[in-house]
């Protein structure tokens, strides 16, 4: 039975990050991902945009910025104006976290940096998210995701049998960065309630994607191949029909599972030990090359039924449709409301609103500071 509608919602003032206001003169995705996190855990997000045009992102992709804008307000301030400047101030006096995702340089030439916003808040938490850091000889370059994880070593190591490094369909460097902003948002806070200092936090995206390619690199000789750290049975198969199926079958219980829920026991006795088998090569191709013309003799809903029967670590390669009709993911309520939670059980507040207008909340934000 699905979750109801209300369950799991928190009112916001029950919300872990209630009280907490958040200044976000950031755009595109690293920085409103973040804050729609923190948005979600119950901040009081104040989006800053232009006058005219606003975030990029609400031309480039529409539904994208709806989803990560959420729950936020938007106020339009022309940094250029002397009087609208003296508002920022005043409210930057009422914030705890301000994130910018300026080049290193700008944020301070329009009057916006850490020194002239913490002069007016001592214990501000103040986030700079940039490419490749605020130092360095790379800090002035301009870069996008794939540059990050090129940089980073995260497209050295292939993700399939045999192939060359592809880049994830999803933008995995910007994604990563907006979870370290957070981790270090909520350790800064933390760290002002023990303290009462505010802290500087100076985040690169290209150091974030490191942080997590170093753990598939960790042993890694890039003189060497990289098809060892790749396993045969660790991959995604094209069955019969056109459609796409994972598997991994890396530990040897799930291998002999699978040799048993297809009856083929001699595939077993041919490959004895699967989870040393990337060490031999010639082994592990023709384990793979048996795979691929296994998972072409039946259909995607054929082996569904087969392997759903069996302890094997299967799933089917799902589109946005099937994802939304998944049954496991409705049992768990996570498409009863518009938007889905942050996943762990903390919820997500009540009142979430769809994203603003650009400057639908100045008044209203204004209005706050008299």
């Amino acid at each position: 039975m699905n979750a109801s509608k209300d369950e799991g919602l928190v009112c916001p003032s029950d919300l872990p990050l209630a009280g907490l206001r958040v200044l976000d003169f950031t755009w595109l995705l690293p920085g409103p991902f973040a804050t729609l996190l923190l948005a979600d855990l119950g901040a009081d997000v104040i989006k800053v945009e232009r006058p005219g045009s606003g975030d990029y992102l609400r031309n480039i992709l529409p539904a994208m910025f709806e989803h990560i804008n959420r729950g936020k307000r938007s106020i339009t301030i022309d940094l250029k104006d002397s009087d609208a400047h003296s508002d920022l101030l005043k409210l930057v006096s009422s914030s705890d976290v301000v994130l910018e995702g300026f080049r290193p340089g700008v944020a301070d030439r329009i009057g916006i940096g850490y020194d002239a916003l913490s002069a007016v808040r001592s214990d501000l938490i103040y986030v700079s998210i940039s490419g490749y850091g605020q130092t360095g000889p790379y800090k002035a370059l301009p870069g996008h995701d794939i540059n990050y994880l090129a940089m980073s070593g995260a497209l050295f190591v292939p993700a399939s049998w045999n192939e060359k490094p592809h880049r994830s369909g999803l933008p995995v460097a910007d994604l990563t960065a907006a979870l370290y902003a957070t981790v270090n948002i909520s350790a800064a806070v933390r760290k002002r309630d023990k303290t009462g200092k505010g802290s500087r936090i100076d985040l690169s995206i290209a150091e974030a994607a490191l942080h997590w390619s170093e753990v598939r690199m960790a042993g890694v000789d890039s003189d060497k191949p990289t098809w060892h750290h790749i396993h045969p049975a660790n991959d995604v198969f094209e069955t019969k029909d056109g459609r796409e199926l994972s598997i991994a079958l890396v530990e040897e219980k799930f291998f002999l599972s699978f040799c048993a829920a297809i009856d083929r026991h001699d595939l077993h006795n041919r490959f004895e030990s699967v989870e040393q088998i990337t060490k031999d090569h010639s082994a592990a191709a023709a384990l793979h090359a048996e795979l691929v013309h296994i998972f072409k003799q039946h259909s995607l809903e054929e082996w569904v039924k087969t392997l759903g029967q069996s302890d094997v670590p299967f799933a089917p390669v799902s589109n946005p449709n099937e994802v939304r009709q998944n049954q496991h993911l409705n049992a768990r309520g996570l498409f009863d409301n518009t938007f889905m939670s942050i996943p762990g059980g903390l919820g997500t507040r009540k009142d979430m609103s769809a994203a603003p207008e650009i400057g639908e909340h100045t008044h209203e934000i204004l209005s706050e500071l008299k």
